[in-house]
């Protein structure tokens, strides 16, 4: 698969948030680092938007990492997540157990495990 733009964007973000991760801050307290918005960190982390060299430069300063740790090892087949979380907010009851025990169950169905 060739490698595209909106990989790379991913990749990057991708690559900000686990340096982000890996200092245990949150996005405001990296953008109060950089001296950006927590805003535009997450559009950056999220892939949806692109940056300018001065702003990588800014938040690899901020992270702790070098510019060039985010090109490394572009993987055109990994531009996705890993993993999907995805958070509910419902009453707690026992058909609510159920409901995720059974969620649960097919996923591990879906990954052969």
């Amino acid at each position: 698969m060739e490698i595209t733009p909106k990989m790379i964007k991913m990749h990057i973000g991708n690559k900000f948030r686990i340096a982000r991760n890996r200092l245990e801050l949150t996005q405001e307290q990296v953008a109060e680092r950089a001296g950006r918005s927590a805003k535009q960190l997450s559009a950056i982390e999220s892939g949806r938007k692109f940056t300018t060299p001065e702003t990588i430069l800014e938040l690899s300063k901020a992270m702790e990492i070098t510019p060039g740790q985010l090109l490394d090892e572009i993987d055109p087949d990994a531009h996705r997540p890993k993993y999907t979380y995805f958070i509910i907010q419902a009453e707690d009851t026992p058909e609510l157990h159920t409901l995720i025990d059974e969620c649960i169950k097919n996923i591990e169905k879906l990954q052969g495990t």
